[in-house]
């Protein structure tokens, strides 16, 4: 059964390599753009009575299915500084549905190694769920019957998640002492979330503090309404407050000046990697409860 673990979390490796390498060619395009927008602006500077020349024009269309001709949604025009604004905005529209992505893979991953853990320890499954698998076979369930039962499961990635904490102390305590220096249970907890905003809400987090409130709870880390600046921090790092107000926010953010250089925290990379360090986490744990189980037959 090593061999199938192996195998899961080897696919979830590239699709999470891809995604990075994606971030980067979108990050690279927008500095490409900024930069013709830059002299545009210093064409600007020089010809200021050519106000015009500067300007985008977007005309948008849509096809009438009863008369057959297209018709205008209408026209929208940019100055070149409202281009630098939507070339960000933009951006960071790219980077929260690369987090969606991200995000599904992971959760296929638990969805698998959940699976194969069934198979090779029925105790790591709660009873009632396992006895379901074994009706359906009349004996030890296999991987077909163990699917069958969690097909249509709510909330899968998180019951995974906690189950795997549950029977699995090592990887509860993981959750508050690592080398990411935040609580990891909180983080998973966040990007779901935030996965779920990107996908129903366009990435609009319309009431922070229901979300927060949301995320804490999910978290365990909600006390009698209240909860630790430090959680609250991690939240708000992705809480836009400036012209993007009200959307989550996942670009570079500046850590330090130097000269003419800004150096730059890259908080997307930082997020995204918690994803594969806790598969590994999962992986290595289970194969090793497997190799005991070996050990002791």
């Amino acid at each position: 059964m090593s061999s199938e673990i192996d195998k899961s979390f080897n696919i979830f490796l590239v699709q999470i390599e891809k995604i990075l390498v994606t971030q980067v060619a979108v990050k690279n395009s927008t500095k490409e753009q900024l930069k013709i927008l830059d002299e545009i602006e210093e064409f600007h500077e020089r010809h200021p009575d050519q106000t015009d020349l500067t300007k985008s024009y977007y005309n948008t269309w849509y096809k009438s299915i009863i008369d057959e001709r297209e018709k205008p949604l209408g026209q929208i025009i940019l100055s070149n500084a409202e281009r630098k604004k939507a070339a960000f905005y933009h951006k960071n529209k790219q980077y929260l549905w690369l987090l969606v992505e991200a995000y599904e893979h992971f959760s296929l991953f638990l969805k698998e190694v959940y699976i194969q853990a069934g198979v090779i320890d029925s105790t790591l499954w709660p009873k009632a769920d396992y006895a379901k698998a074994q009706e359906l076979c009349g004996g030890n369930p296999a991987i077909d019957q163990l699917s069958k039962i969690i097909a249509n499961k709510k909330g899968l990635s998180n019951h995974v998640l906690n189950q795997f904490r549950k029977v699995f102390p090592e990887v509860k305590k993981y959750d508050s002492d690592n080398i990411f220096g935040v609580n990891l249970k909180l983080a998973l907890v966040l990007i779901g979330r935030m996965r779920h905003q990107v996908v129903h809400r366009a990435g609009i987090v319309s009431d922070k503090d229901y979300f927060l409130a949301r995320v804490m709870q999910e978290a365990g880390v909600y006390n009698n309404g209240k909860f630790s600046d430090e959680h609250k921090s991690l939240v708000d790092l992705f809480m836009d407050s400036g012209e993007m107000k009200g959307l989550i926010r996942l670009l570079e953010l500046p850590i330090k000046r130097q000269g003419g250089f800004v150096w730059e925290s890259n908080i997307f990379k930082v997020l995204i990697g918690i994803l594969p360090a806790y598969a590994e986490l999962l992986l290595i744990t289970l194969k090793s409860h497997e190799k005991a189980l070996e050990g002791s037959m």
